[in-house]
This record gives C-alpha cells, structure tokens and sequence, in this order.
C-alpha cells in the first residue's frame, strides 16, 4: 500500500506492556499481506542473476542465513 501524494503514512502505537506476539497485531492487519508478498522477490533475483539452477539452492540457503532477520516468518 505505498502512500501516494496526497496520501499520509498510518501511525501506530505499540503498547510494550503487551506480550510480543500481541504488539503489532493491528500492523499486520494492515500491512501483512504486502510483506508476506516479498518472500517472493528473493527468489526472482536470484533466478535473475543465477541462470543456472544448481547453484541457486545454495545462494537462496546463504541469503536466508544472512536475512534471517527480514526472511524470518515471525
């Protein structure tokens, strides 16, 4: 949902006393479906830029280790 001219950016509070699976639950009402879209992106570079099909488990293994942060499900 990307913010168009006139449009301004959602503002959320994150109540920290919550537990950590509750805090952002209305962020991923809103914007968990796009993020769940990127997962593919990784896979379209990677078959950009890697023609052929055997190295491309290992660039995608090491690009998940070095994500993990971001291509992480939580």
């Amino acid at each position: 949902m990307p913010a168009t001219c006139g449009e301004s950016v959602p503002r959320f509070t994150i109540d920290l006393a919550k537990p950590p699976s509750e805090r952002y639950h209305e962020m991923v009402q809103v914007f968990g479906s796009h993020m769940r879209s990127l997962a593919g992106v990784l896979d379209g570079v990677l078959s950009t830029f890697i023609a052929s099909t055997r190295p491309r488990p290992i660039a995608k293994g090491l690009s998940k280790i070095c994500l993990r942060r971001v291509y992480d499900k939580e």
